[in-house]
């Protein structure tokens, strides 16, 4: 299998590797033909931060706001990736600027190139045990401390690096320095700086390296990465439309078969009516005109209605009795109910009134009420419903 390996630093240096083998490499476009892509990011480009984090499903959401403390530029312009969870139960994170990565992922995409994996240089090369491992070159280089730890430094190449100097200060002192660089600088001058033993790398050249380190993504831009298949729902999509359409034509022929019966119906009531009353001319609301001409027969035969005015003051009259005769100044009588003018003393008699009507069973509305000093004019209507 053919790789062509990237590394974005300066320039695009590039290298097709086939088995261990560089095939070609240069800088820029055009890149050769190949069968998988991977980026070598330089570890000036990436930073790695071990922290604790909570559990979560949005984890590289909120990774970089967990660890906005120990970051310089604002979480928001980073993209933070989580790498591996590492034995202390802390995660080991990569902090990569996020427009630089958009516009690199952009130009490769315009050069027909989608990633499959991409790797932190910092992570790559193997460590010996107790040792760090510094590597050299003419932008600066890494300092690898373990497994998963590793910074950037800059270096003339001469002296001792600052960032080396500060980390024996801090960390764990090895019990050696492996320095690794095309111009070996003077190890014996070193280690009588440092007063740690420095010893010759035996050489790493990233065109050629194994891959030791974790990628950072694996698939999530590359050609054949998964994409979202319409072709594998397709089944339960076609099964949910079907539902769906069922469950429609069920609902319509429902609606349709009981429109049908109240069509019938209205249909029958309208027979029912001109047969009873052929007399009728227009027939506009056949249960509503048969109502009404059923209480004009009971009226013609001398049976009294809910809504006849004897019927609706009875009940209330017995009320009426224990007012003074000067209380009731007048009755208005309707379809809906009547309506009592009355005129009460005071607001308890009014009060007591309304008591003795509901005692009854009788619900009285107050549709109008005057004070005028101590007396009080009232309106009451009572419906035939309530009577």
């Amino acid at each position: 299998m053919k790789i062509l390996r990237i590394r974005p630093a300066s320039s695009m240096e590039w290298a097709l590797v086939e088995n261990a083998q560089i095939l070609s490499s240069g800088c820029d476009a055009p890149y050769p033909d190949h069968d998988e892509c991977e980026l070598v990011l330089p570890a000036a480009k990436v930073l790695l931060i071990h922290a604790a984090l909570p559990k979560s499903k949005r984890l590289s959401e909120i990774a970089a706001f967990a660890i906005e403390d120990s970051l310089i530029s604002d979480p928001e312009k980073n993209r933070v990736l989580p790498v591996k969870k590492l034995s202390d139960g802390k995660t080991l994170l990569a902090v990569i600027d996020k427009e630089w990565m958009k516009n690199l992922l952009s130009g490769l995409e315009n050069a027909g190139i989608l990633p499959a994996r991409m790797f932190a240089e910092s992570l790559m090369p193997p460590l010996q045990k107790e040792s760090w491992s510094l590597f050299l070159d003419e932008s600066g280089g890494f300092l690898k401390l373990g497994e998963d730890s590793a910074h950037a430094i800059d270096s003339n190449g001469l002296a001792p690096p600052v960032g080396l100097r500060l980390a024996l200060q801090s960390e764990r002192r090895p019990s050696g320095i492996f320095v690794h660089a095309g111009k070996m600088p003077d190890l014996d001058k070193w280690q009588a700086e440092l007063g740690i033993a420095c010893h010759k790398g035996m050489g790493w050249d990233w065109k050629l390296a194994t891959g030791n380190g974790t990628p950072l993504f694996g698939g999530e831009y590359s050609r054949n990465a998964k994409k979202f298949d319409w072709h594998l729902y397709r089944p339960a999509f076609l099964l949910s439309i079907l539902m769906i359409l069922f469950q429609l034509s069920s609902t319509l022929y429902q609606w349709g078969s009981l429109a049908h019966e109240k069509h019938a119906l209205l249909a029958e009531m309208d027979h029912i009516f001109r047969k009873s009353f052929p007399d009728a001319r227009v027939v506009v609301d056949a249960p509503l005109q048969m109502q009404r001409k059923l209480e004009d027969l009971r009226r013609s035969n001398g049976e009294g209605q809910p809504g006849d005015f004897l019927a609706l003051l009875a009940p209330v009259s017995a009320r009426l009795a224990g007012l003074p005769p000067e209380s009731l100044s007048g009755i208005d009588y309707s379809r809906d109910g009547i309506d009592l003018l009355l005129d009460f003393p005071s607001k308890e008699a009014l009060d007591d009134f309304r008591n003795g009507l509901e005692k009854a069973g009788i619900h009285a509305q107050i549709r109008k009420q005057d004070s005028r000093g101590e007396h009080i004019a009232v309106s009451i209507h009572i419906d035939g419903g309530d009577a």
